[in-house]
């Protein structure tokens, strides 16, 4: 019985392999918080999956956009700078041919051709935006650190001039001196 009870412990916690098709379900349906974990384990395993790359830069992106830049500017930044490389990575690994492997991944992406009137997947659809969201990330990021070195300033020079009041107020306590 002993033995039975410890070979259904270790098959029970012995990882199972992670899909990519059950996180996309999840992706697909913007649900980023819990694909996260799926989706970091199965990058963990396979680091070969340039629409993982994707969803990963946009599960960053989205992340960076709820955090409040003032209280948190240094993960703001960093969680910037992991979507930045995770576009990277997909811009460098995303071809024609993972677009015609993988059409049902890049529907997103889904266009009318203006001359022959069908829809498809191009590949310059998927660089610009990509390229697109690399420089915007990278405005936003030194937006926020340009905004943090003014707030800083700002603090500074309003503590400073509530010291000055509170002095001026000490040496002459009524309104008529």
């Amino acid at each position: 019985f002993a033995v039975l009870a410890l070979f259904l412990m270790v098959s029970t916690t012995s990882a199972q392999k992670v899909k990519y098709k059950d996180i996309f379900a999840l992706l697909e349906t913007k649900q980023y918080e819990q694909a996260e974990p799926f989706l970091k384990k199965y990058l963990k395993d396979n680091d070969d999956n340039p629409n993982a790359f994707l969803f990963m830069g946009i599960l960053f992106q989205e992340r960076a956009a709820k955090m409040d830049v003032l209280k948190q500017t240094l993960p703001v930044i960093s969680t910037m700078d992991s979507s930045i490389i995770y576009f990277d990575m997909a811009l460098k690994t995303i071809d024609e041919r993972e677009l015609r492997k993988n059409k049902e991944y890049y529907q997103a992406y889904n266009r009318r051709d203006l001359r022959t009137g069908e829809f498809g997947v191009k590949l310059s659809d998927v660089q610009l935006d990509l390229e697109k969201r690399v420089e915007g990330l990278r405005d936003r990021s030194a937006k926020v650190k340009q905004l943090k070195e003014y707030f800083v300033v700002m603090d500074s020079m309003y503590t400073r001039s509530q010291d000055l009041f509170k002095q001026v107020q000490s040496e002459y306590p009524s309104l008529r001196q």
